[in-house]
């Protein structure tokens, strides 16, 4: 048994099962652990209850494979590159304020399930940014999935409803269930496109992620990314997420910014009168009007209440309520009784944490930020891979942009999963091997 042990490639069977963890991300693929008690209603709290996914499993069996590796061979020392010093310590710091977080958190146990996930995305942050896979099988990982899971969503605004993939992780909505994440017109409700998401605007986030991943990857396959782009962004518009619109835009203004590519007058013709068709099939243009230019009021009201109710959390709680408490103590910083689908977190990355974390933890939060711009910019200067730090730095921008109006880089594993694997793939950038 043991020979047999010593004859297999560990570490390529570690590896696929680390890409296995990364390609079904998109996925809801889980069991129900424990939550809180339901609402009457038959709402439930899901910042409060905890889930055993399967990308659970495979980052297990792929640690366990690398630690065989390690038993069983003489290691050289090249599985890994040198990491990212700089980063590394920043996020050892907001790691020792997780851990705080849970001293003084009013719920330890969800805290500390919290805290567990921060250990998990950790460890998959060391293995992608110290080039224990190739930041090519990364990408292509998320890909693949992103695409399918992209008619997935167009599917389900066609026919209004879920398409019966629950197996895939696909939640069960339609445009008539109460809670569920729709664009409210005058007459009528049309269900927003979840994909196989929490909800649309994870997706939307995730979408971005691949737009600007297959544009640095449209010279090596034109055609094929192309279609991709294509796909990706009719999956974006369904999701009807501003927050990612906005930040699409103003990600693609930096990159090109930042790399001085002047847009062909031709193709952005094209892809304007693609943009148009695309409008006028799916019989948008009273839905996009009212959903950007008009607005729904509700939305921004209920933001106000939260940034309210965050401020005053924060001015009790210097040190935080404890990582993933928010919607726990909410209601007692509000007179008024809150409706089972208002019980979530405030929309705001940077104030959650502040909240949930502390002082000490914005402050690592906000360095963090800070240290990603500052290294991404210096390797632009000096990279032979300008192109990738462009294309890094146009989502960083992107995810604080999105984090300035939601909230689920924090709060879901998903959303969570998304921002450490960027995390990796940036302290991956033209790291040297070990000798």
């Amino acid at each position: 048994m043991i020979n047999k042990l010593k004859s297999l490639k560990l570490l390529d069977v570690s590896r696929m099962f680390l890409c296995a963890f990364i390609f079904v991300l998109p996925l809801q693929v889980r069991t129900l652990l424990g939550s809180a008690d339901f609402y009457e209603t038959g709402f439930f709290n899901p910042y409060l209850s905890h889930y055993l996914y399967v990308n659970d499993i495979f980052l297990i069996i792929s640690l366990l494979f690398l630690g065989l590796h390690f038993i069983f061979k003489k290691s050289s020392g090249n599985e890994f590159t040198h990491g990212n010093v700089g980063l590394n310590i920043i996020i050892g710091l907001l790691f020792v304020m997780y851990v705080f977080s849970v001293l003084v958190s009013v719920n330890k146990i969800n805290s500390t399930v919290y805290l567990i996930r921060y250990f998990e995305f950790f460890v998959v942050f060391l293995l992608i940014s110290h080039g224990f896979v190739k930041f090519k099988n990364v990408a292509y990982a998320l890909l693949f999935p992103l695409f399918l899971v992209s008619f997935i969503g167009i599917f389900q605004y066609v026919f209004q409803h879920s398409i019966g993939l629950g197996l895939l992780g696909e939640p069960v909505v339609s445009s008539t269930t109460l809670g569920v994440a729709k664009v409210a017109l005058l007459d009528h409700d049309v269900l927003r496109a979840y994909g196989t998401f929490s909800h649309p605007n994870v997706f939307a986030g995730y979408l971005v992620l691949a737009i600007f991943l297959s544009i640095y990857f449209w010279k090596e396959q034109k055609r094929l990314f192309t279609f991709a782009l294509t796909v990706f962004l009719v999956g974006l518009v369904l999701t009807f997420s501003r927050s990612a619109f906005l930040a699409l835009f103003a990600g693609i203004v930096v990159y090109y910014a930042l790399t001085g590519i002047k847009i062909s007058v031709k193709y952005f013709l094209y892809g304007m009168v693609a943009l148009l068709l695309f409008v006028v099939f799916f019989d948008l243009t009273s839905i996009l009007s009212h959903r950007f230019l008009i607005g729904d009021a509700n939305s921004f009201y209920e933001r106000g209440i939260l940034y309210s109710i965050g401020k005053q959390m924060f001015f009790n709680n210097w040190y935080g309520v404890g990582a993933g408490n928010f919607t726990e103590v909410m209601q007692s910083y509000i007179g008024d009784k809150l409706m089972p689908w208002q019980f979530q977190p405030v929309h705001n990355i940077f104030v959650l944490v502040l909240d949930e974390i502390g002082v000490g933890g914005l402050v690592s939060f906000v360095l963090l930020f800070a240290y990603l711009a500052y290294f991404l910019i210096g390797k632009l200067r000096v990279s032979a891979d300008k192109t990738l730090c462009a294309i890094l730095l146009a989502f960083l921008f992107g995810i604080f942009v999105i984090g300035m109006f939601d909230h689920y880089f924090v709060s879901l594993y998903q959303g969570q999963a998304l921002f450490w694997v960027f995390l990796g793939i940036v302290g991956s950038v033209e790291c040297k091997r070990v000798n």
